[in-house]
């Protein structure tokens, strides 16, 4: 029953139904009412767990497979293999999926700052500076840049 698999990932991660509730951001008597099997879990909630805690969704729903999928370094070196990137390009991608979302959110930002940037480009500017070439505080700026334009983002989308 698909309310013991998620009872059995909420012990092994060491939670009460309280915070694993909260961390899944349902109440804690519908978590409750799933684990006891009087409610099914809705797909939003399978797919956050499934987020959360790296877990298989057809384990989670079905009970086939394995229940933990990789980790994000066994992900990133598979990638590497599997599309032949050179030793920066997979460690780019590997620092990449260890930040949490909201430093995700902020490097895709500021990626996409860039490439707006570069398109709207009119005239090529006199001094470019490779990252490499930046100091860390203008890495750091460049990256508060990124996290205020995802601000600015999410108030538009939410106006």
């Amino acid at each position: 029953m698909i309310g013991d698999r998620i009872k059995e990932i909420r012990q092994k991660a060491g939670l009460t139904q309280t915070a694993f509730s909260a961390r899944i951001g349902i109440k804690q008597p519908s978590l409750n009412a799933i684990e006891r099997g009087d409610n099914n879990p809705s797909d939003q909630t399978v797919f956050i767990i499934c987020r959360e805690f790296r877990v298989n969704e057809e384990w989670l729903r079905t009970g086939k497979n394995k229940p933990y999928i990789d980790s994000p370094s066994s992900i990133s070196r598979k990638l590497a293999d599997e599309y032949q990137l050179c030793p920066e390009a997979a460690a780019m991608v590997g620092k990449f999926v260890e930040l949490d979302t909201s430093a995700q959110r902020a490097v895709f930002a500021y990626m996409c700052a860039v490439v707006d940037e570069i398109r709207n480009r009119t005239e090529p500017k006199a001094e470019t500076k490779t990252v490499s070439e930046c100091s860390s505080d203008e890495v750091k700026e460049l990256c508060l840049r990124g996290e205020d334009m995802e601000k600015k983002q999410a108030a538009q989308s939410e106006a």
